[in-house]
């Protein structure tokens, strides 16, 4: 099920834990965002403090965390300079505790996290983080949960009108 909070949405469903917690997992997240401005804590994608995020932290990057056994490990790059007033596709690529961030199709970093993410009860949230309410500043337009590590040449594939891994791939969580 869905719910918007306050113009961003969360989502309920136990195939978002599975896919996305546990040992040895491999998954793309993907958003399409216009930040309004470069503030610290901005949430893309969210499965809660205590599982992993795509964000920005407090000194102008963007982050991706997995969290496990009572620790946050996170890979970090630098916000692009046009990074306010523009819209960005922001990717993050996790294989097996390896993470790739993508901003428009460009890879600004590689780096390892856990190789575990722990699992929770948290609902997705795109735009936001259901339990310690951060949110995003700015508009979001889509939001994308692929079952596999995407390639760059993939990633930039995505970012068109006609994308060719679609609603109906199985691909798409």
């Amino acid at each position: 099920s869905t719910k918007s909070v306050n113009g961003y949405s969360l989502f309920e469903d136990a195939g978002y834990n599975q896919a996305l917690s546990g040992s040895n997992k491999t998954f793309t997240v993907e958003v399409i965002c216009k930040p309004a401005s470069a503030s610290a804590n901005q949430v893309l994608m969210s499965k809660g403090d205590r599982q992993f995020a795509l964000k920005t932290n407090g000194t102008n990057q963007l982050e991706f965390f997995g969290f496990y056994n009572n620790n946050w490990n996170s890979v970090t790059a630098d916000l692009p300079s046009d990074w306010v007033g523009q819209w960005h596709q922001v990717a993050a690529v996790y294989d097996k505790g390896s993470v790739q961030l993508y901003c428009d199709g460009e890879l600004l970093t590689t780096g390892s996290t856990n190789n575990e993410i722990a699992a929770g009860s948290e609902k997705l949230g795109l735009g936001c983080s259901n339990d310690n309410g951060r949110t995003f500043d700015g508009e979001i337009s889509l939001g994308r949960i692929y079952t596999k590590a995407l390639t760059k040449t993939q990633i930039t594939a995505q970012n068109t009108v006609n994308p060719p891994i679609n609603e109906n791939s199985e691909d798409i969580l």
